[in-house]
């Protein structure tokens, strides 16, 4: 809502209908989004190494 305070009558009145220049300054909001990492847990990782030995018994064929 615009209002204005005026305190002399007389000038309105005879400027009521007179061509004028009006500056409105306008505003805008700018929404910015930011992604931003965190940290909140942290896993240990592991290797351990295995060793087997197998057997195998199978007949060879050679031609």
């Amino acid at each position: 809502m615009l209002s204005r305070v005026v305190q002399n009558y007389g000038s309105i009145i005879e400027n009521a209908f007179v061509e004028e220049k009006i500056v409105v300054p306008l505003s805008e909001d700018e929404i910015v989004v930011d992604r931003q990492v965190e940290v909140t847990d942290e896993v240990e990782i592991s290797k351990s190494t295995e060793t087997s030995t197998q057997s195998v018994e199978k007949t060879e064929r050679r031609e």
